[in-house]
């Protein structure tokens, strides 16, 4: 008898975070690809690196 191996945490945390992004993508694109920029945006203003920033804009 082959036992089934536990998922780690993380992996049961990221299946449901992609659950969760797939079904804001498909109720409203717009409003998910306007969070995605500005998160993007202030990822890479943290880091030092606007000029990433402006080009997006």
């Amino acid at each position: 008898m082959s036992k089934r191996k536990k998922e780690p945490p993380f992996l049961v945390e990221l299946r449901k975070t992609r659950a969760k992004l797939s079904e804001e993508l498909r109720n409203d694109p717009d409003a998910f690809f306007k969070r995605l920029d500005e998160s993007s945006k202030d990822y890479f203003k943290s880091m030092g690196m606007n000029f990433y920033i402006e080009s997006i804009d």
